[in-house]
Order: structure tokens, then sequence, then C-alpha cells
């Protein structure tokens, strides 16, 4: 073994073993040089290996200190093992738990990989607790057979997770004993004491413990028990779901789950269902009876199913784990293999792992005083006879009657034994309240006394019987004395760890188990036996006997004679033969050491993961059903080939029950016949059936289908017509099928429930019904016999499947078939619309999946040679070779050009008349298997169904959902699931979320008829779709301009200043709804925060590369939500993103830090731009993260993303029970949604409820009137402005003129002088068409020829504007110039550009093209970039600002108020660039970003400024607040413009620019409730229907809704609204009404004066609005209401548009 010579090659080796387990890699020596391990036994060796190292090493540094590592730097890396909280024998002796560390304080270095971390799960944990008070325990250190065995280990940082043995019902309780438990890394788990009774005591104990012994009950017994079963199983499932919960609150990506024993059989299912890459193990600890007692039990196949969710199964023997794979084969019908048990693909590794003991720690422990002391007083009372010791509980399966018949038998035969033996049987008492135990007792008592009476004298007798525990410091004295140990169970009740140190006197030690899973008392006597080399007797029914057994005497405990015979042999046996007997089992029991046993499990569980990810690359991926019905409604020639049997069949044992009889009837899917008819009737598909079946079989369930039907793997064909024709005519000789059937009815007679199917080319014989292993037998023998008699000439093929054997005529398949089958439609059907699309699905035989081949990878070219109908095969053609496109990614929405995203071409030129009729595009081609893991099929699926999409549920109001845990409304939803599916395993994965706070439903994958039945439902108020509908990202100084600066100090801060009195924003919770967040940025720092608010409910969701340490006391929770995500795209590529709340986008780092962002000096863009202390709106708030914006496959980021309606849903399921004050999203749909289809709009319904105001972007397509979203009255939605700051880089031009600019490039011309300058128009390439998109620098279009070493001017429009820079410097220009639109006006957004560059308006743009077109020699300067200040007027609206009026609801004025969202600098992400364009690789830590996304976070920072200083204000109350005191002028004192300097108008900036400081104190405010809310719904005709219930007859206008705002469409006449406001000011106050009515109305408003007496007053008026004739029709006109007492001014907007 290599010595280690320094802490570094430590560093390094164990880095080397930490990668080894994250994969098939490891360091070759210790240089980080990797090398691929291939093979599953050499990545074992290897690991192995390290293992024996860095144990060798830890043992060198205990034992000689760090004084001999050959290193000058040792000092400073100083490595010690921790063991916290786990028990040393001293203290073990004394009942003490110690919490020491060898040597100082630990001191593990950041040199060293963090230990990997196992959850060790297990009934009970190795600690008791005991009450001593409401809030106070005892924690006693419970040492068993598994705490013993993990006890030494150090390799991973343990917890334990298990019930306390204890009922807690109260809450302070179950506080405090968690806290105390979690200083001895303990995790409780609770559990009542009904459900202890039924799950412990009943299931486990009851049915379990004693089948796994082989033990049966009495008749009435089991009558009883099968009674109560049912409330047994379910509690028992109950319990392990309650475990299961518990290790998924507290499991990190990486940990290892270890499950232990049959207590938990069904927890690797619960884990594995919610969390299916979490790596679990479980290891049963009894013995695994044999298949025929294992099925005995009802529920024998849902324990084996649960189980088999596990990646490895242990067991201590290898005749457990035998039993084990084959219960799995006979019962549940699935392979087992060598290794393991296999169900289509997916592999559970099954091995024996016969745990150990610490024996190091027994050697030790010998010289304990109080031990020593003990041995001396028991020798001094003994002295002279061999004491035989017997310590057992009193149970069943310990053989204590068959042992004292054994002794009696010993000494009938060996009477000179007498007077020189005693027997002291220790017989610890336990379910003394059962009969058959009491049963017991008695007889033991009686064999006792018969033997004392036989043997005994006046003075002594043979057997000393105790129905108790001895004092263990007694009970170990007795060891020392013993010459023979009958020992039936490891003790966990006494401290066995010292009880059976003192064996070491033992002459002789007797194991006499009737069935025991491993018993480890056999080991610790050899352990003890260091000098008396004692001999043991060990039964052969313990699982110690296929470890022990070449060195034990091994013994029947039922034949007593043989026992009572071992017993006389061991005492007389030779020194010579004792001492080499001795020597096996010690190098054995030190060898194979607990410690070894763990590592070797979790080693193996570590490279059964590893490998079981290697054999899923090999498995195809899941068929994206929306992405293949995408793509089938863009095509125009569809061909569908599908199977039959297994594909479109109907399924006959949905219950689970086999019923052979049906299954051998083959029918069509009721389900399935609709739609497969219109399918058929569709004039653009064609549809093939394409089945190894009879002709007949396929005519009677196909009659009534216009379908092609293709019988015997495609010898015989229908046409259209109906007419059957033979499409194999070549070498189909048949003359061998009656003597192959005589074999087959002979192996049918002799094989129970096999059976044969005669067709007209082939004959199949199926055992699939029979016993696997005789089945697979009979097949070897039946093959057998074929080959060498009756198809030994014959021109056959004998094709195997699963169960079954087939012999066809040779040449027969179903891809040699479709060549045929697919000319024949060709001609039929005289095509001449090239077929388009192909789908392919199918369970077929590997031998029949060439069908899937056959297009692809070369697509053969068909050229037919004949018109005739009854043509044979036509030729083929494989000369052209085309590539395949493995891209599947692209996606279509609605709107998208269906051909606008084909990723590759894969043309077939199939000739009719010399057109080609077969042109298929790579993403038009689908093969599909059906139930299969394996194949050559690009997708797979597990049955053929009715293509499902995203629905969300709404169900009504229920008042018992408050009191339902979170696992009994789960199973309430999937009670829905199951009334409309067939299917248990469709259900439950169909169910993506189960909302289970304040949104009452759930989201699942439900057909249309799946969802129509559901909406149908009494207690379901609405089904909506989801898959039609996706939500995208609408993508300082700026607060300094709103009036809040940060950077001042307290001291500087009048005490009226907001920032002051609302305390920083200092515990308010702000929930951020994005693409997640880059917690190592600085502006998440939580120094100087207080503890987190005690209101707080929420987790910090851990993911690769996010730990729970990642939050803190600013960033206190994090969460992300990704099903609905991978339910429509497919797996997450976590190349572009994290399966975590990291963000590697860089928008939600962005708008976390501009609302609560700490105060970071001196940073900037890149470049330098903008420098100066970055902080956030409310900097003392905290923030919650909840990522549901992910990539759009097959897209750039820069492309932006995608966040669907279910996984926001879930996010504000999540963030209103969590306990967030403010919700902060900047996400939108594309254009405005009615609000039943709008699923933020209905979250933030939810949220309202709750007193959670929600802001929102309102998007980015502006100019155009009528797209703001996010109008619901219940959201505050903000357009974006621009600051007082600008990137000024002005445009020297040739003819003199100086033209302005913007840019935040780090770039700059090499030299200063003028460059040549040409129009992007002017210098593309030969091939691109010379319109206005020629100008627009787009990818590949400029030629480098033209370019090189020139300015190019570019104009905006399509593509990015940095992707324009970077075509500019591909085609080798030295700089940039980006003209804006008309429609972008004199907005300018600035963008770190890949070379020197700058923007220019919209006129300065038609200035330069001017002068580039009035002369020949065009130059140019672009001067570098610079920030200036102050800039004026400002602020001004952005053009992409998405304007009003409201599509959805025009009585809704929207959006509500502007904030900066142009030029902002604010955090972002180090996993992205700052242009997101992937071939740009420079990072930063802040950006500028421009967009309403970036105008939302500030309105939400000065929402949590007002709650701070508000509380107890409602949602709607805030938003008035910020709405009536916004303004509409700019720094220069005149109104707010738009970005082509035309004054704004509401439909553009709502009320106006926000004024946070006016907002904390508005006078007056506009309240309205949940209810308000509810009732403004029962206007809309989307939701009236749903909300009948709780809507009134009578309903007010929809504009009578308490707004802060006034808007009238089309008014015809008088209108008049009324308003209510409530007084949050001074008291005493008078407002009077101030109108600026809008041009051609007339406003009144009744009463023009409010008094208020009191804070909180309410007050009513009326506005009234009417035409004064002068208005045009349809055309909106603005005006404003203001309320005044001499101090505040409330300000609201009216707009108006005559019918």
């Amino acid at each position: 073994m290599q010595k280690l010579n320094s802490s570094d090659e430590i560093s390094v080796l164990e880095h080397d073993l930490d990668e080894l387990r994250k994969s098939n890699r490891f360091a070759d020596d210790y240089d980080n040089t990797s090398t691929i391990l291939r093979t599953r036994l050499e990545r074992l060796l290897k690991e192995r290996e390290l293992r024996k190292s860095l144990r060798s090493y830890n043992e060198y540094v205990h034992n000689n200190g760090d004084g001999g590592m050959e290193s000058n730097n040792v000092d400073s890396h100083i490595i010690t093992s921790k063991t916290d909280n786990l028990p040393g024998e001293e203290e073990l002796a004394n009942g003490i738990k110690i919490n020491k560390i060898v040597g100082n304080e630990c001191e593990i270095q950041d040199i060293r990989p963090s230990k990997h971390r196992l959850l060790v799960v297990a009934n009970r944990l190795p600690v008791s607790a005991i009450r001593k008070g409401e809030a106070c325990w005892q924690l006693e250190v419970s040492v068993g057979g598994l705490v013993s065995a993990l006890l030494g280990i150090t390799e991973f940082e343990t917890r334990w997770i298990g019930w306390a043995g204890v009922n807690v019902p109260d809450e302070i309780g179950q506080k405090s004993l968690t806290e105390s438990l979690a200083k001895k890394r303990c995790v409780p788990v609770f559990l009542d004491e009904d459900l202890v009774h039924l799950y412990y005591n009943g299931y486990c104990n009851n049915i379990l413990w004693p089948l796994f012994h082989y033990l049966g009950l009495p008749q009435e017994d089991w009558l009883a028990t099968i009674c109560n079963f049912q409330s047994q199983f379910d509690a028992y499932k109950k319990a392990n779901q309650m475990f299961a919960d518990v290790v998924k609150e507290h499991y990190q990506e990486g940990d290892v789950v270890w499950c232990h024993d049959y207590h938990l059989m069904f927890l690797p299912k619960c884990l594995k269902e919610k969390t299916p890459n979490m790596k679990v193990g479980w290891f049963l600890h009894t013995p695994f009876p044999s298949s025929e007692i294992h099925r005995i039990m009802p529920s024998r196949s849902e324990l084996l199913s649960a189980v088999l969710a596990a990646d490895l199964v242990g067991f201590h023997t290898y005749d457990y784990a035998r039993h084990f794979v084959s219960a799995c084969t006979r019962i549940l019908g699935l392979e087992g293999t060598p290794v393991g048990v296999e169900d289509q693909g997916r592999l559970t590794r099954v091995a024996a792992f016969p745990i150990g003991i610490d024996s190091d720690r027994f050697i030790r422990a010998i010289q304990l005083p109080q031990v020593q002391n003990h041995i001396k007083e028991f020798e001094g009372r003994f002295g002279g006879r061999k004491v035989m010791l017997g310590v057992d509980r009193l149970d069943m399966i310990k053989g204590i009657p068959q042992k004292l018949l054994a002794f009696e038998k010993f000494l009938e035969e060996n009477p000179n034994w007498h007077d020189r033996v005693v027997l002291l049987q220790i017989a610890v008492p336990t379910r003394t309240d059962v009969p058959e135990y009491q049963k017991l007792t008695c007889q033991v008592h009686e064999i006792v006394g018969r033997i004392n009476g036989r043997f005994g004298t006046l003075t002594s007798v043979p057997i000393h019987h105790l129905d108790r525990s001895l004092d263990f410091h007694a009970l170990c004295a007795l060891y020392a004395i013993t010459g023979i140990l009958f020992i039936l169970i490891y003790i966990t009740l006494i401290k066995l760890q010292l009880i059976l140190i003192t064996r070491v006197r033992l002459d002789v030690a007797l194991v006499t188990s009737l069935r025991d899973g491993m018993n480890l008392v056999s080991y610790e006597f050899v352990a003890c036996q260091a000098s008396k080399k004692g001999v043991l007797i060990l039964s052969e029914f313990a699982g110690a006997a296929q470890s022990l057994g070449a060195g034990a005497l091994l013994v029947n405990p039922w034949n007593i004679t043989e026992v009572a015979s071992s017993i006389a042999y061991a005492l007389n046996m030779s020194s010579n033969e004792r001492e080499k007997r001795h020597h096996y089992n010690y190098m054995h029991v030190t060898t194979h050491t607990s410690q070894e046993w763990a590592e070797t499990f979790v080693s193996e569980l570590n490279d059964t993961v590893v490998e079981a990810q290697m054999r899923t690359k090999q498995i195809p991926p899941q068929l994206q059903t929306r992405y293949a019905v995408d793509r089938y409604r863009c095509s125009n020639n569809r061909l569908i080939i599908l199977g039959f049997n297994a594909t479109l069949t109907e399924p006959v044992n949905a219950d689970g029950r086999v019923d052979q009889f049906k299954e051998m009837e083959l029918n069509l899917h009721p389900e399935l016949k609709d739609p497969l008819k219109k399918l058929c009737d569709d004039p653009r598909s064609t549809v093939v059936i394409v089945s190894g079946t009879h002709r007949n079989v396929l005519n009677k369930n196909f009659e009534d289908y216009n379908i092609w039907l293709a019988a015997e793997h495609g010898v015989f064909l229908r046409t259209a017509n109906k007419k059957w024709i033979q499409n194999l005519t070549d070498n189909l000789h048949i003359d061998w099928i009656e003597s192959v059937k005589h074999v087959f009815e002979y192996f049918t007679e002799r094989t129970p429930r096999s059976y044969y199917e005669l067709r007209e080319t082939s004959i199949v014989w199926n055992y699939k019904y029979t016993d696997f292993e005789f089945g697979r037998l009979q097949a070897r023998d039946m093959l057998q016999h074929l080959w060498t008699g009756p198809i030994s000439n014959a021109s056959v093929e004998v094709v195997q499947g699963g169960r079954s054997v087939e012999v066809r005529a040779n040449g027969v398949s179903k891809g040699v078939g479709i060549s045929g089958i697919l000319g024949q439609v060709i001609h039929d059907k005289d095509m001449k619309t090239p077929i388009d699309y192909v789908l392919c699905v199918g369970h077929f035989l590997p031998k029949d999946e060439d069908i899937y081949m056959f297009f692809e990878p070369e697509l053969p070219a068909i050229t037919l040679t004949s018109t005739d109908s009854s043509l044979g095969s036509p030729t083929t053609n494989h000369s052209e070779e085309r590539t395949r496109s493995d891209n599947h990614s692209g996606i279509m929405s609605d709107g998208d050009n269906c051909c606008s995203f084909m990723n590759g071409n894969m043309t077939i030129n199939v000739s009719n008349n010399g057109s080609s009729v077969l042109d298929l595009q790579g993403d038009n081609y689908f093969s599909c298997a059906v139930g299969r893991k394996r194949s050559t099929a690009r997708t797979l699926v597990q049955r053929v169904f009715l293509a499902s999409f995203v629905h969300i549920v709404y169900l009504k109001h229920n008042d018992d959902v408050g009191t339902k845990t979170f696992d009994e409304i789960e199973e309430s939803h999937l009670s829905y699931l199951f009334s409309v599916k067939k299917f248990e395993d469709e259900a439950r994965p169909s169910l993506l979320y189960s909302y289970k706070h304040s949104i009452n439903g759930f989201a699942a994958l439900l057909t249309a008829d799946e969802a129509a039945q559901l909406a149908d439902m009494e207690e379901v108020v609405m089904v909506i779709p989801s898959h039609e509908r996706e939500y995208s990202l609408h993508t300082t100084r700026s607060w300094e301009f709103a009036g809040l600066d940060e950077e001042l100090k307290p001291k500087q801060l009048d005490r009226e200043d907001l920032l002051f009195k609302s305390q920083y924003g200092k515990d308010v919770i702000v929930g951020m709804m994005d693409s997640g967040v880059w917690p190592e940025s600085e502006s998440f720092g939580d120094k100087g925060m207080g503890p987190i608010p005690v209101s707080w409910k929420g987790i910090c969701q851990t993911g690769p590369s996010f730990k729970s340490t990642h939050c803190n006391r600013k960033l206190i929770g994090a969460r992300y939500y990704l099903k609905g995500y991978e339910a429509r795209y497919g797996p997450l590529n976590t190349t572009n993103d994290s399966r975590s709340p990291r963000d590697m986008d860089g928008h939600g780092t962005h708008t976390a830090s501009t609302v609560g962002g700490r105060g970071v000096p001196n940073v900037s863009s890149l470049g330098g731009f903008s420098r100066g202390t970055a902080f956030g709106g409310a900097p003392m708030a905290r923030l919650a993260i909840y990522k549901v914006c992910w990539p759009i496959p097959s897209k750039g980021k820069e492309d932006g993303n995608t966040c669907l309606f279910e996984d926001m849903l879930a996010a504000f399921d999540d963030a209103i029970h969590d306990g967030v004050h403010i919700l902060s999203i900047s996400i939108g749909s594309s254009s405005p949604l009615s609000y039943i289809q709008d699923g933020l709009a209905l979250g933030a319904l939810q949220a309202i409820k709750n007193n959670i105001l929600v802001v929102c972007s309102g998007g980015n397509e502006g100019p155009t009137q009528s797209t703001v979203v996010n109008t619901a009255p219940w959201i505050l939605t903000v357009a974006a402005s621009s600051i007082d700051r600008a990137f000024v880089a002005p445009v020297q031009l040739g003819n003199g003129n100086k033209v302005k600019g913007q840019s935040a490039t780090p770039y700059k011309l090499p030299k200063r002088k003028m460059y040549p300058l040409v129009y992007a128009g002017d210098v593309v390439n030969a091939d691109v068409p010379k319109t206005y998109i020629a100008g627009q620098c787009l990818p590949g279009s400029l030629s480098p020829q033209k370019v090189k070493g020139k300015i190019v001017f570019c104009l905006r429009g399509n593509g990015t504007r940095v992707g324009k820079g970077m075509e500019v410097k591909r085609a080798g220009g030295i700089g940039y110039i980006l003209g804006n639109s008309p429609a972008n006006g004199a907005e300018l957004t600035v963008d770190a550009h890949v070379l020197p560059a700058t923007a220019v308006t919209s006129d300065d743009a038609i200035q330069i093209l001017k002068y580039i077109n009035s002369t020949k020699a065009q130059t140019a300067y672009i001067y570098p970039g610079r920030t200036v200040l102050q800039v004026k007027p400002a602020p001004s609206m952005a053009a992409f600002s998405s304007r009003g009026p409201n599509a959805i609801s025009p009585e809704i004025l929207k959006p509500d108020i502007a904030a900066p969202g142009l030029n902002i600098l604010a955090a972002w992400t180090e996993g992205n660039s700052p242009t997101k364009i992937e071939t740009d690789h420079r990072r930063v830590k802040y950006n500028l970003l421009s967009g309403t996304s970036m105008a939302c976070p500030h309105i939400a920072a000065a929402a949590a400024l007002i709650k701070a200083i508000h509380p107890d204000w409602s949602s709607a109350a805030i938003k008035s607040a910020l709405i009536t005191t916004a303004g509409s002028l700019n720094n220069a004192g005149t109104q707010i413009t738009d970005a082509s300097g035309n004054p704004a108008d509401p439909f553009q900036f709502g009320s106006g620019h926000f004024i946070p400081e006016n907002a904390a104190d508005p006078g007056l405010v506009y309240d309205a409730s949940y209810a308000d809310y509810i009732l403004f719904l029962c206007n809309h005709s989307d939701l009236k229907s749903n909300l009948t219930s709780i809507c009134p007859k009578s309903m007010p206008s929809v504009q009578n809704l308490n707004y802060p705002s006034f808007s009238f469409p089309e008014v015809n006449g008088k209108v008049t609204v009324k308003r209510t406001v409530t007084n949050v000011g001074g008291k005493g106050s008078i407002y009077f009404a101030h109108i600026e009515p809008p041009l051609g109305v007339r406003v009144k408003v009744s009463p023009p004066i409010l008094h208020f007496n009191r804070v909180g007053e309410k007050k009513d008026f009326t506005l009234t609005v009417e035409g004064n004739g002068r208005m045009k029709k349809g055309v909106y006109s603005f005006g404003w209401l203001k309320w005044s007492d001499g101090i505040h001014i409330v300000r609201s907007p009216i707009a108006v548009s005559m019918k």
C-alpha cells in the first residue's frame, strides 16, 4: 500500500474517493489524472483500495500524532477524525453519552472534501427519551446491533431518523425533543399511540415478524389477524409515509438514504415517488422466508414492489437474497438475474452483506475495572464448576425449550458432569400479555423443574433460572466465569456491548437459534476469546452460520441429541483443534467488521446508482406527447404505424389480478375506438396496423375502420378497400409447421397454463402464466429439441420473447414487411403530396424492431416498378445518405410558424410517376416503444393512451381542508384521478402538484375526456387546460432618482425620511417569483440583520450546487418548481440550468437585489459604467426565492425563459403558507389573457385573500396599444420608465456632425481616428435578399470581404442587439452603430457589446443613413462611453413598456404606475454572461438590464417600506397609497413624455411615476377586499358559471369596484360610479375635490367635500362622466381627480372613450 506523506496527498485521495462515488471516474495515483473505470468490479476494487489507504493513514495519525507526516506545513493542515455524539466503551459502561473528539477541537480544513451525508432510517432511534418536564427530556443511548455496527464509522456524516419510542402529542414536547435529539444527530418521527399499536404491535409484530421467522400462529390468532389486516396494513403504509416525509424534509442532494428492516419495507417506494434521483438502500436484519411462505401474505405484491423501488436491497446471507429474488420472480412475474431483479430495464441490485461487529472495541474494553471486580466475585461463588450461561429474550425463535432439553440429554449421557457443570439461564420476559408467550413461560418453568428434580441435590441444582434481567456489570462477570454459553438473541435491553465482552473466560459458546437473521453474539464471543480459544456451537439456522461455519460446530437445534453430543465434543476438544477453529473465526470477525459492512454497502449503493445512470443513458427518453402532437398538426400527409398486441389491446388486469382467459382474447381498447376512428377518417392521415397475429383477429377488431392491416408481421396486407393480399412472397416455405405444431402440443400438455397459437406462416408457444422457472426450463428443452429435430434443415427463424417461443419463416419481420406496405399504400392512394410525418408505435420483439430503423439513419428511396394492384415488394435504394437529427426539443407555441424550427432534414425520394412522395423532416419522425425500457426506438411510452396535457382542477371550498394533513389532501386529490383513470400507475404520476395550503385544487396530466369527467363532478369548480398558455420573464441609481438614498448614514437621515421610518423595510418578507437567485452575491449578505421572523414557515430547498447554507438571514427561503416544465418539455437539460433554486439566467438575481439587496460599494457594470454603491429599495427586508422560470428547450438563453401556469400556482400556494408579505413577479404572458386562463391572476387572487400584495410587470410589447398584461384589479401592474442617467457614447461623422449615442460596452476603438463607415444592407453576402431585413445584421448575413476594418451601421428589428454586434465582429468589423426604429424613438437601451459600439435614436439613425447615402467615402468615430448623471428630462416612458387600455377589463385602468426599468444596474449571476449569449464567456457580478421586469421590483420594494411602517394596512390600501401619490411631471417640471418626446398618458404610466416618500402618508386610500374582487369576477362571463354558488342575483357594476383610478370605455350618455375612501391621515381632515376633466367630457363629483373626524373613517362619493359632444368616438381622453386637504394630494387618473 502506498505511503501517504502529506495532508495534501490525503486531501487528493479523499477527493478521488469522493469523485469515484459520484461517477465512474477516479484519479490514478494522486495527481488528479482521470481514467474511465468501465466495469463495476473495477470501480468497487478501486474504492476499496482508497478506503484502506485512508483508514491506514488515520490509524497512523491516531497512534503517532501528526509528527510523522513528511511535510513542512503539516501544522497548518491538521486533520482529525470526528465521530460526534457516539458513545465509547467506558461511557457505555456507565450509561453516559459523550460528546468528545479525539485530540483538541476538531480542525477539518477546507482542503478536505466535505463528508458524504448518510441518513440512517430505522424504526427506533439509537436513543431512548424520557420526559422530565414540559420541555425537558432525558436521553439514554440504546446500543443495539445496528448502532454497534455503525458506531465507529467516520467516513460519513451520519444522521439517524426514527421513532423515539415515546408518544409526544403536544407541539411543545415535539419541538423540545427535536432540539434535544438534534444534538445527537438524531431526527424524530412522531407516531401517535393508535398508529403505533396498528403499525408496530399489529402489522410488524403480528404478521411480518412471525412469517419472516417461519412461525405459524394458531388458527384463532390467524383469523383475528386476517380480520384486522387491512387496518393494520393501512397503518403500516401511513407510518412509512410519515418516515418518508421526515426524510424528505432533511434530505439534501447527494445524500445516501439507508432504510433498515421489515418495519420500513414501504419506505423506498415512498421516497422514490417524490425524489426519483435519491440514493436509497434497504437492508433486512431478519431472515427473508422462502417464496412459498411469503406468498401467503395478503400484501405480498405491494411489499415486494415497494422494496424494489430501492437501488440496492441487502440481506445478511445469500439464502435470504435468493428467497427474495425468487419471491419477486414467482409472485410479481419479474425477471431474476444473478445480480438482482430486473423490470423492463430497471435493475434493483440484490446482494448479501453479512454484518460484523467492531471487534477492536470489544478487545479494548475487556479491562474495564467494573467488570474485573464482578469477575472476582463470581469466581468465588461458582469456583470449581463450569458455568453454562444462557441469556435470551423469552421468545419463540430463541429455542429455550430445545436448549434445556438438549442440556438434559447431555446430563443423561454424561453422568460424570453432574456436579461439575451448572446452567444459569436468564430469560428476559417479553410480550407477557400474549397467551402464546404465557404458555412458553409455563413450559420453560416445567422443564427446568423436571431437570432440577432429576439431577439436583440438597446442595446444588444443575439449572439456575431467572425470569428477569441482571445488572449488566454482574452479568458481564457471569460471562467471564462461564464454561458454556447458551445465547439466542442479540440483547439490546442490557447494553450487550459490555455484557458480552467477558466471554474471554468461556470454554464453549452455544448458539441454538431456531431462526435468526444473523446473531452477532457468536461474533462477540469469538472476538473476546483471544486467550481462551473457546469453542463455538452454532445453530445452522442463524445467519452467522454461513460466515463462521468453518470454525464452529454447526448443529440443528431441533435435534437435541446432536446438540447434546456437540456439547460433549466441545468440552473434550483438544487444545490444538480449539486453536485452529478459533483462529479461522477470529480472522473473519476482525476483518469483516461493522465498519467494513457499512462502507461496503454504501459503496455498492453508490456504484449501483452510477451503473443505473449509465444504463439510463442507454434507455431512450419518454415520448414528449405535446411535441409529437404539435408536429402532427403542422404536417400535411401523415403515416401512422401502430402495433396491436400490448399497444392497442384492452387491459384486462387493471386490478392487478391475472386473467389468462381474457388476456388470450385480443380486443381493441374501448377508450381508443373513437379516437382511432377519427384518426383513420382524417384524409391527411394513413393508419397502418402491423401485428404478428392472425388476420382473422385483426379483421374482427378493425372491420369498420378505414385502416390498413398487416398480419403475421407484414406477410399479409389488407388494403383500404378491405382486400387481403400477400405482401411478402419470397422464401415463404411453410411445410415445417405441422412438425413444429406436434412439438408445441407436447410441451403445452406438460407445461400447465401454457398455450400455443397457430398462424398461417408461424406458430407461437407462450408460457407467460406458467411458473417462471419451470417455464424457462421447458422452453430451453423445447429449443434444444426443435434445433435437433423438426427445424434442423428448415428455412425458419426462432424468435424468443420474454416468455414465448415463435417459429416463423426465414426473412419475415416487420421491418422487412413495411417496405412493401409503404409501396402499396403510395400506389393505392396515388399519393402526390409527400409524406412529411411518420409515427411508429408498438410493443415489438427485438427481432421486429427493425421497423423503427427503416426510417433511420438511412431512409430508403423507393421506386415503384409496376402499377399492378397485386404488386410484390418494391425495390429499395440505400445509396442516398442523410444525417439524422437527434435534437427533438424544438417546441411550437401558438402562432408559431410550424416549419420555423425544423432541426434537420431526412428526405426520402419515393417516386410515383417521377414525383417525390416521401419527404420526411428529421423532427417529424417519431418511433416509440410501448411498455419497454430496452429498445432501438427513439422514445418510450408506458402504454398507448389519449394525449394528456396539464390541467388545473379547482375544487370547492371545504372547511375540513384545514384539518387534514398534506398527505391526506394529496390522497384526496388522487381519489379524483383514480375515478377517471383506470390504472393506479397512471393516476399517481399524472398528479404534478397537490396544492395544499390556500389553493384548493391540483394540477394533473389529463386527457380531454378525463378533464370533462372531472368538470362534471359536484365538488369541482372548474378545470382549466394549461398546455396552451405559457409565461415568460419581462426582461443603483434608480433608487436615488426615486428619492431614496441608502448611502446616507442613519444620522444624516431626516426622521420623516421613508427609509428611516420603515427601518429600511426591516423584517418585511418579499417573495420573488422568478428564475432563482445567485446566493453568493454580496447583495444578499446578512451582516447586521437580526433573527429570521418567527412568522416565517418556509424552507431552503436544496439541489445540485445549492445547499441549505446558501440561505441566511437575508435569503431566508428558496424553492424551485419543475414538474409542469418537465411534463411539457421533458427532463431539464442541466447543462443549461440547475435543478435547484440557483439562478443560471440572471434575471431572478437582478430583480431580487433590486428589491432588497444590501449596500455594496464600488460596483459597476462591465467596463466600469454606473460605478457606485448598489443597493435595493428595502435593504433590510427578507427575501424568499421561488424559482418557476426555466430555459426554453432548443433556444438560447437570450431568447427568454418559460414559466408555466401549474408551477406558478404551486409557488403561490407555498408562498402564502410560508408567510410572505409582498410578492414581486416580473413574469407575464405575451398577450393579455382572460382571468379563467390566467394562472398568474388566479394565483394572485389567493394571495390577496391572505392579504399579500402582488406586484407584477406590465409587459414589454409596447408601444402598441392594449398590450398591457397582468391586468387583474387585485394585481399592482407596473410600467417601465427611464432615470436621470445616461451612458454617453457619441458618434463623430465624417461630415463634421456629431450624433448623440449611448453605450455600456467596455471596448473602445484602437486609435483616435476616423474609420470607414458602411450600412449593413450594403455589405451583406450575395445570397441575402436586399430588403429592409438586410440592414439588421442578422447572423451570417454580413460579408467579411466588405466589412473588415469598418464601422457597420445596423438597424433594430429582428434579432438581439448584442447579437448584431457579434455578427459585425464575426465579419471583421471594428465597430458597430445601432440605429433605433421609429417605434423605439429616442429610447436608448445600452448593452455590454463585444466590440466598440453605440446606440442612436431613430432621428439620428435617419441622419446617419442620409450621410452614408450622400458620399462614397463615409467615415465615423465612436467615442468611448461614459456615465452622465442628472440628465433632463427624466423620467420618460420606455418604448417597450406595454400600454393600455386594458384588453380584458377596460373598466380597470392599466398599467397602474410607472417605475425605473431602463438600464438598471443590479446583481447578476455568475452562471451566465451579461448578454446571455452562449458564445459570450464574460462574467460579471453586476449588470445593466432593461424591461418592465426591472420596474416591478422597484414598486415591490416601495410596498415593503410602506408595509414596514403600516403593518396593519391591507394590500389594497398599500396599492392605493402608491397609485394615488405618483407624479406625472419629470425633473424638468413638465409632463412625462414617451420615448419620442411626446406627452405620455395614463395608458403608458397609469397614475404616474412612483414617489415612495409620498406613498408612506397618502392621506386617503381606496381599500378593497377579497369579497369585492369576487363580486368583480361575477360580472365576467368566462368565470360567472363557475362562481354561481357565491355570486348574488343582483350584482354591482364592474366599474363600482373600489379602485384608485377611473376608466369609462364606450360611454353612451351619463355614467356614474361609486367609490369609498378611508382616512389614514390626521383626524379632523377636510378634503376638497379638484377635477381636471378629460377633453370633451363633463365630470361631476358628489359630494365635492369630504369631512373626516377620525383616522380609519370611511366616506363614499360618486363620480359622473358625460360627453359634451366634442369627443371622437372610440378615442380615449384623459383627466384627473384630486382630493386635497392642504397637506395631502390624493390623485387618480380618469380615462374616457365615447361609443
